[in-house]
């Protein structure tokens, strides 16, 4: 699985993060929050997972996640918001800080 935040300014890889999502497009459809409230759908790019991998925010939370989106700056997931792409149910796990074009989300599998 490609790290986001490694990319960049090498030949044929764009200069920004923010450049990958138009390349592979997805509409999350509608987005159920947590208190039963829906927003909008997004255009985000989706990565889905092998199998399900830890990864650590940097405050040291170890959290289990299938999949990881792109979306452009305000794109405003919220963790717990749940959204459908394709018959998958994904849940936002956390939100990564310290992109500067982007947001990077996490993501698991709802079953």
């Amino acid at each position: 699985m490609p790290n986001f935040s490694a990319w960049g300014g090498g030949e044929g890889q764009p200069e920004a993060l923010a450049a990958l999502i138009p390349l592979k497009p997805v509409s999350t459809g509608s987005i159920t929050r947590g208190d039963g409230s829906t927003v909008a759908a997004k255009t985000v790019r989706l990565e889905t997972l092998g199998s399900q991998q830890q990864r650590q925010s940097p405050g040291g939370q170890v959290y289990m996640i299938d999949a990881m989106v792109l979306g452009i700056m305000g794109t405003d997931l919220r963790s717990g918001d749940i959204f459908t792409v394709d018959g998958q149910n994904f849940e936002v796990v956390i939100k990564m800080p310290g992109h500067t074009d982007c947001e990077q989300y996490y993501l698991q599998l709802r079953r």
